[in-house]
């Protein structure tokens, strides 16, 4: 019975820790920088996880260090207007941000907290 407990009790530390830092719900790699104008930036990229959708909020990371923030605005696949885009795919994507966006970046859509 001890060994269950204590099984039991590791299974809770993990669960807790992936709370306290849970995964992002999107990532996207940037490819390539098109123009940039204002606060609004055109940006090529692929979605590594997750699904990109259109008006999220999201983290602007650079090796691993989050360097600012934004929204996106605009999806483009194809060169249609789309409101979503799946793993792996690559799209153009309008991001509203104050921060300049390069190739290498990643912008993240992170998880909502779970505990409130």
């Amino acid at each position: 019975t001890s060994k269950i407990i204590y099984e039991l009790i590791q299974i809770i530390e993990k669960e807790m820790e992936n709370i306290e830092n849970p995964a992002p719900l999107a990532e996207v790699e940037i490819l390539k920088t098109f123009s940039q104008k204002d606060k609004k930036q055109l940006v090529g990229g692929k979605v590594l996880t997750g699904t990109v959708k259109n008006n999220i909020s999201i983290k602007i990371t650079r090796d691993g260090i989050e360097i600012g923030s934004g929204k996106i605005t605009s999806l483009k696949s194809f060169k249609q207007e789309v409101n979503q885009i799946l793993t792996p795919n690559e799209g153009g994507i309008m991001v509203e941000s104050s921060t300049a966006i390069a190739v290498g970046d990643h912008l993240i859509y992170p998880s909502p907290l779970l505990i409130k």
